[in-house]
Formats: C-alpha cells, structure tokens, sequence
C-alpha cells in the first residue's frame, strides 16, 4: 500500500519531506502538512480514507515513506486526530461525490471535462480503487460508461461538461435508456453565482431537459452555507448526499437505466458536507417478492393449460442467471420456448440455441409452419421480458390468456396485447420464474417426449442467396468467428452493424454456449466502438469483438483517440460493402427507379477513406481482407480471415480487421425485412 491510496501524491510527500526539519519534530512536521491545506484545514478526503482503510495502515505506510519507527508514527497520527475530530470536518462536493462512489463500488469513471469538473477529476484521480479516463469526446465518455455497465449497473460512470458535454453526448444517453443499461452521468454545470447569465457551457433547463432520456434526474441547485457557517445538520448537506445515492440506486433497480445529476463547480470546490454523513452509506435495492394473493391468481391462470408457449425478448439475458432459470421454467411449464426476433435495422441480440436449451425452439417466424402452429393451439403465452413484441415485430399474437413477466411495466404494456384477464407481473424476472416455479402443478408426461417434441419443431431462420457463392460466404464469415469465440475464455460480442449482424444472427447456433451478445435497442449508428471500448477497459477479463457497418465507423472513429490512447483490447470487425445496403434495399421496395435505380452514389461509401489506414493513424494494428466472392477465391479468403481472427484474438491491443464484401443485393438476399408483420397472423 502507497500513500495514494489515502489521497495523496507522491510528488507532495517528496515536496513536504524535503522541507522537513532533520530532528524529532519531523515525523510529526510530515504527517500534519499531509494532513491538511495550505491553509490550516483538514483534507477531508485523506481523513475519510484512513477512516475507511485504517489509522494502522496509514501509519505503517508513513513509517515506510518518511523512514522513521511504526510506532512512533502511530503516536504521532493518532495525536493528531485527536486534536481535529471526524465529525468537525468537511469534505468538498467533489470529495463527498468520489467516496460516495467508491464506497459503492464505481471503479472507472470516463470523463471528457471542461473547467467546472477540473477539482472533481483531482479528486478521482486521488481516490484509490477509481480509474479515471480521458475519453476524448462527450459522446465517447458516455457510451464508455454505458458499455463499462453491461456486466454490472453502473460499474462505469461518465462525467461530461455542461451544456456541451451534454448536448454532445444526448444521443448516446437516449441509447443507453433504450438498452436499459444502468449508469450515471454526472454532469458538470457553471457556478451557482454564474448560471443565471449562461455562460458557454450553460443552457436553460439542461438537466430537466436532458432527463427526458433517462430513468431519473436531478440538479443540485440549492447548496449548503460554506464553511464555517454550516450547522452540521443541515439539511442542504443531507440532501446533496441522498442525491447522489439515488441517482446510483436508481441505476441499478429495476427497470434499470441511466441517471442524470447536474452538479455545479462552486458545489465541486467548496467544503460543504460533514465527513460523518458519507460514512455507513447503504445503497442496497430492496428484493419485492410476490404476494399471496398474486400467487393464487398465476396458479389458477396456470392450471389445466395444456399448450402453454413462452416468448421472450432478449432484455431477458441480461441476467447471468436468466438462461438456467428459463429452462427450469420452461421444463417444469412444458413449455417451448420462442424468442422476439429482429428482422430489420438492428438484428443481432443475445439468444441461445436448441443444443443448449432443450426447450429453445428458435427465434419467432411467423412464416414458420411449426412456430405458426405453437401460436395458434396455445391456450397460455407467457412473455417474458418483452419490449417490442407488437405487432409491426411479432406480427399479430394469438388470442389466448396471457401472462407477462417484465421488468419495465411500460414498455411491455405498450405492445398492447394485454387485456384485463390477463396478468402482469413487475419485479426481476429471475425472481418472478424461480417464485412461480413453486406453484406450477408438477406435469405427468414424460419430459424426454416433450423434449424430443422440441426438437421437432425447432429451427433456425437461415435464408440463402439465389447464388451459392454467397450463401458459401456468409457460412465461412460465421463459421471461422465462432470458432474464435469457442477458443476464448470468456468471449463477448458487441454489435454496431446492420446487414453483418442480421446476417451473423442467421448462424448463431454456431456460436458457444458461454458468447454475451450486446446488440443496440437504440440504432444509434456508430455508438458500438466506444462502447465496445468502455466493455472492455472495466472488463479486463472479457475478450471482445465489435461488429461495426462501414457507416458506424464514419460516425464512431473518434473513440479511436482513447482506445489508442490506452490500448483497449478489443477487436474491430468492419463490414465494408460499399455504401448502406439496408437504406438501398428499403428504398428499392418502394420505388425501383429511386436514388437513379441504385446508381446515385447518395448512398455510397466516402471514396476516398480508407478505414485501416485511418485506424493506423492512430497507431492502430489493422487488416484488410476481401472477402467478396467476386474478387477473390474462397480458400483464399478463408485463409487471410482466420489468420486475421487467430491473431486479433491473441495479442493485447486493439485490432482493426475490415472485410471487404459484396455490395449487390443479391449477396444479401433475405436479411433485412422490407416490411413488417402487420399482416402476418397467428
């Protein structure tokens, strides 16, 4: 242990132990200029710290530092700290604000500050158990964040700068709401004294605006008196505490999703809140189980359903323990399980496949024989976790009693098949499964004839283009990653592409049991490689891959700064075909001759850029394989992809791989719907 991890630099222990004096007094002499300003006052951070980590462990370190006897360091210190009590010390905003933060387990913050955040970044980077980052870019710092909370609710947190921070980085806030992903932004605002008259980074109504796209907002407007004016009760300071806590909490309670708190600079830099008040902070979320009465009604629903069918959206699996327990349910249920598939825009999400789930029999296609028969003899469907399943997506749903299982009330309810004799469960959807499974009848045919039943039915959506060649492309594209996703230890999938992950989505009972998928609920184009970025930095233990469209890398390569920068290890895979295929082929349904029948170049790449030199620039690893069946022989390309895979996955830094692909529409027959299930009924 060092003397950073109690707040303070290195660089100002040498400074004040250089101008110690030589004799008895300089033991005490050091630890009393460590322990305060210039001025005279504590630092509340450093005493916050000992507090937290030990008075023992501080004095061993002091003792190793300014070389003198443990235990005349001990005396020293705790005669010091019995001259200056805890409960007479304040902490400044921004010291309140990082305790709080590692006190409930926040470990990176991605940050791209302005003036007003500058003493909140000093703070973070003398907080121990932090990591600070420059994201270099509002936008970037905020899918960052929302990418470092994919495995756990606000593990990463953004701090962005005011009005440009966060009108900069809006779209990727919306995007993070959409995925339901739980996290803060922390947002930087002018003065108290200075916001009346808007200075640059100032704007109207910000926070209230911008809390629009999330969970839960708030500004802090109305400060504590500074010291030492402040009554130690106050409660100003309480509530500029209970602010902070909430907007965690609320990130990570169900349904999860982003907050917002909008902090001014005075409230950073002056000493507002007692070093008391952030002790013994408890930000534990409350587990709401089911009640009697709840219990009865699903048992009665339940009972003497013989067809029952399970639907789930892949906002299920965001819960490591989700898959187990669907498989429980669906065993005990004798239920097969479809999943809400995407057929347009973004289409590669998370799912699983029969030869892991035996229940699974494959994401929903309403022009499937089998799926289209399960629908329409059920007598009981029960969704879970569903977000879109109306019926543009799902196509019309049949008749029959409903239960649903959600975590987000709302955006299941807007799908607009519930009726009143329905029922809607709210709460953790692992917790709603586990709870229903003990008042489930216990069925009395034979569970291996239900399972073979599955299987019969099961299947996976694979269109083919007309032309073999094609088909043979997409095959080895998905094949040779799977393989690479099947040596990992712990692979992780992130999609920011359209055609590449409909296409990709079309293969993946191909991939291992053990792949997390993250694709984009929001389609925001080009928000994947800084998330991708964020994953990987406060994951050090994930192995990920990013799936990118030519058009995202227009939009994303900014986040190349930090992940050159801090060589992120992660593996770009570009889908480069020459121009947006999904827009060319939407547009060609309805009108042939649109856009001079495909050939206006409106739609097309940038000629000139080149994706791999630009990541070079950045002093990026990058590879250029065609992969264009027309160019190029199929060994070939096999060859040149693996060894492209098997080298990316191996070395620590991040990888830029762009394949170069067809552009003709017919290498992309049947991915991307060109109209919706409206008329497809069950």
């Amino acid at each position: 242990m060092t003397l950073e991890f109690f707040g303070i630099y290195t660089t100002r222990f040498n400074d004040i132990a250089n101008k110690s004096p030589p004799d008895q007094t300089r033991i005490s002499y050091i630890i009393k200029k460590l322990l305060e300003d210039e001025g005279g006052y504590p630092y509340g951070l450093t005493r916050a710290l000992i507090v937290a980590y030990g008075e023992t462990k501080f004095s061993n370190t002091i003792a190793k530092e300014a070389k003198c006897p443990f235990l005349e360091a001990k005396r020293v210190l705790r005669a010091y700290l019995n001259s200056v009590k805890e409960k007479e010390i304040l902490l400044t905003g921004a010291e309140a604000v990082s305790i709080l933060l590692i006190k409930n387990k926040v470990s990176h913050v991605f940050a791209y500050p302005g003036t007003s955040e500058l003493v909140f970044c000093d703070a973070l980077l003398r907080t121990p158990n932090i990591t600070l980052i420059n994201g270099r870019g509002d936008k970037e710092s905020a899918f960052m964040a929302a990418g470092g909370s994919s495995l756990l609710s606000s593990k990463s947190v953004a701090l962005l700068h005011g009005a440009r921070g966060g009108t900069n980085a809006a779209g990727a806030i919306a995007d993070a709401r959409r995925n339901e992903i739980g996290t803060v932004f922390i947002i930087g605002l002018p003065s108290t004294s200075s916001s009346k008259y808007l200075p640059p980074h100032g704007e109207s109504d910000l926070i209230s605006t911008l809390g629009k796209f999330v969970k839960y907002a708030w500004e802090i407007t109305d400060l504590p008196p500074p010291a030492p004016l402040i009554n130690k009760s106050h409660n100003k300071a309480k509530a500029f505490i209970s602010v902070i806590i909430k907007a965690i909490r609320e990130s990570r309670s169900f349904p999860v999703g982003p907050t917002i708190v909008g902090i001014p600079q005075d409230a950073f830099e002056r000493r507002l809140i007692p070093l008391e008040y952030v002790q013994n902070i408890n930000i534990s979320t409350p587990v709401i189980s089911m009640n009697h009465n709840e219990l009865k009604k699903v048992s009665r629903i339940i009972k003497n359903k013989k067809h029952p069918v399970i639907l789930v959206d892949d906002f299920l699996y965001k819960n490591i323990y989700a898959k187990p327990a669907l498989q429980q349910f669906a065993e005990k249920l004798r239920a097969p399980i479809l999943q809400v598939a995407y057929r347009r825009g973004p289409m590669l999400f998370e799912s699983t496949a029969q030869k892991y789930n035996p229940y699974f029999v494959g994401q929903y296609d309403g022009d499937n024989p089998y799926h289209k028969k399960l629908m329409s003899e059920t007598d009981l469907l029960i969704t879970i976790e569903d977000r879109n399943a109306y019926e543009r997506v799902v196509g019309a749903l049949p008749k029959c009693v409903k239960i649903a299982i959600t975590s987000n009330p709302l955006m299941t309810i807007k799908n607009g098949y519930l009726t009143d004799s329905d029922m809607l469960l709210s709460g953790n959807p692992v917790t709603k499964m586990r709870e229903l499974l003990k008042v489930i009848p216990p069925k009395k045919d034979s569970i291996n004839i239900f399972k073979k039943y599955c299987k019969s039915v099961s299947g996976q959506r694979q269109s083919k283009s007309s032309v073999f060649k094609y088909t043979k492309m997409r095959n080895m594209i998905s094949s040779e990653l799977a393989k690479i996703f099947t040596q990992l230890r712990q692979p992780i999938l992130v999609d920011d592409s359209q055609m590449f992950g409909g296409l990709l989505s079309q293969y993946y009972d191909l991939f291992p049991k053990k792949l997390r998928v993250f694709g984009d609920h929001g389609a925001f184009i080009g928000g994947g490689m800084a998330y991708a970025a964020g994953l990987a930095y406060s994951n050090t233990e994930a192995n990920v891959f990013c799936t990118i469209g030519d058009q995202s890398f227009t939009n994303a390569f900014q986040a190349l700064a930090f992940i050159s920068q801090e060589q992120v290890p992660v593996v770009y895979i570009i889908c480069n075909n020459g121009k947006s295929v999904s827009l060319m082929k939407q547009i060609h349904y309805q009108d042939k001759s649109a856009f001079d029948s495909g050939n206006h170049r409106f739609l097309n790449n940038v000629p000139k850029m080149s994706y791999t030199d630009i990541a070079k620039s950045f002093g990026i690893r990058s590879h250029q394989i065609v992969v264009d069946p027309d160019r190029v022989s199929f060994s070939l390309a096999q060859q040149h992809l693996r060894s492209a895979f098997q080298s990316a996955a191996k070395v620590q830094c991040p990888v830029v791989i762009e394949l170069i692909l067809p552009s003709n529409q017919t290498a992309w027959e049947g991915i991307w719907a060109i109209k919706g299930n409206e008329t497809t009924k069950s």
